[in-house]
């Protein structure tokens, strides 16, 4: 058996991880804007981000794949960072090993689900064990896995798997001329355009909390299973997410960033785009056929949709919180904290900035309201085929 993860000691996104044989990948991402870090102040220097979604894949000794993802809970900062990398850890490893104990039927699989779960949020395994500076105690995520179970002579395998929270698994059906897409599982449904969390979260050294969901679906061979995070379903106009998937990997136009903004997500009427739409903004003479796709393609395609979708927001927040942090400074100044506003002038003069900043802030949140759609969150997307076996 072998599993790769995300790193613990490196909090930034860590791109694309791909298996030798390219029948597993994953891609870390994020669409949040650095300033949003900044002024919260969990990163400094040169630092880009801090990726707060955390997972990996790995492979049985009967050749078949299986991938978790988790998603720290953004509030908590780099604790619930590593409690995400530290049930990745746990819960990756354990997959490769024992993923065979998951046999076909959500409801057999129930208990089996929740003992993992309540495993990985034990004390022992809390990374500050080891190193102090990665102390996860406390530290919350929501997550998913799926692991494969063969049918010995049938042309078809079944995707067992669970999950707490708002974490989605998908299947990319692998025929010729056709593309389309099933949701496996059912944390990741949640209303059109609301983009709260169902609840449900696993707490290092504390619990589970929330329901755990369990689920197991027949798929071909030849399919590949797609787990992400909210930060790319959010982006996604749900109601057709079985045709906009399918159509978003099978593009070569989204192999690189695209910098031309997608029309919709800005202006008194912005939406996320529809299949339709986005069938017309894109020539579906280039579509490759599902059975070319790699998991490379697949997670880096839609990685690079969402920073398409989001880029008008993310515009928006960096300045947003750029004004913050100037907001902050100013606050500092008026409270003594930091030199400059010793006499009343130049306390008037502070207070009558703050102000402008103030009302530059509620501009910039009317914008993002109203005029603008997406999500711009932290990214992780892992694919993999069924088996490493041709």
């Amino acid at each position: 058996m072998s599993y790769t993860c995300t790193d613990l000691t490196k909090v930034h996104s860590q791109g694309l991880l791909v298996s030798k044989d390219n029948t597993c990948a994953l891609y870390h991402g994020s669409t949040t804007p650095p300033n949003f870090y900044r002024a919260k102040g969990w990163i400094t220097g040169n630092d880009s981000d801090i990726n707060m979604d955390r997972g990996g894949f790995g492979r049985r000794k009967d050749g078949t794949n299986c991938g978790s993802i988790f998603d720290g809970v953004t509030a908590g900062g780099r604790l619930n960072l590593y409690a995400a990398q530290a049930f990745a850890d746990y819960v990756t490893p354990w997959l490769a090993r024992n993923g065979h104990k998951f046999q076909q039927g959500a409801d057999v699989n129930d208990g089996l689900s929740r003992t993992l779960f309540k495993d990985a949020v034990e004390r022992q395994n809390n990374p500050g064990n080891i190193k102090q500076e990665y102390n996860a105690e406390g530290g919350a995520a929501t997550g998913l896995f799926c692991t494969i179970q063969l049918r010995k002579g049938k042309e078809y395998c079944v995707v067992n798997g669970a999950g707490i929270g708002d974490a989605t698994a998908i299947q990319l059906i692998c025929a010729p001329n056709q593309y389309e897409a099933r949701v496996l599982s059912v944390g990741g449904i949640r209303n059109h355009g609301n983009a709260a969390d169902n609840g449900g979260q696993l707490t290092m050294s504390i619990g589970v909390n929330g329901e755990v969901w369990t689920f197991s679906h027949p798929i071909g061979l030849q399919d590949f299973v797609l787990l992400c995070t909210d930060g790319v379903t959010d982006n996604i106009f749900y109601p057709e997410i079985s045709t906009i998937i399918p159509l978003i990997v099978s593009l070569p136009a989204f192999d690189h960033d695209l910098k031309s903004l997608c029309p919709t997500v800005v202006g008194p009427n912005a939406h996320l785009p529809t299949y339709y739409e986005l069938s017309r903004l894109f020539d579906l003479k280039t579509r490759q056929s599902m059975s070319t796709i790699k998991c490379e393609q697949i997670v880096v395609r839609l990685f690079h949709y969402t920073k398409w979708v989001t880029a008008r927001k993310f515009e928006l927040e960096q300045e947003y919180y750029s004004t913050e942090m100037k907001r902050n400074v100013l606050a500092k100044m008026l409270h003594g904290q930091k030199p400059g506003a010793g006499t009343d002038t130049e306390k008037e003069r502070i207070t009558k900035a703050m102000q402008g900043l103030d009302k530059d802030q509620l501009m910039m949140r009317n914008k993002k309201r109203d005029e603008v759609v997406g999500k711009t969150d932290d990214t992780l997307l892992v694919a993999f085929k069924p088996t490493c076996k041709k």
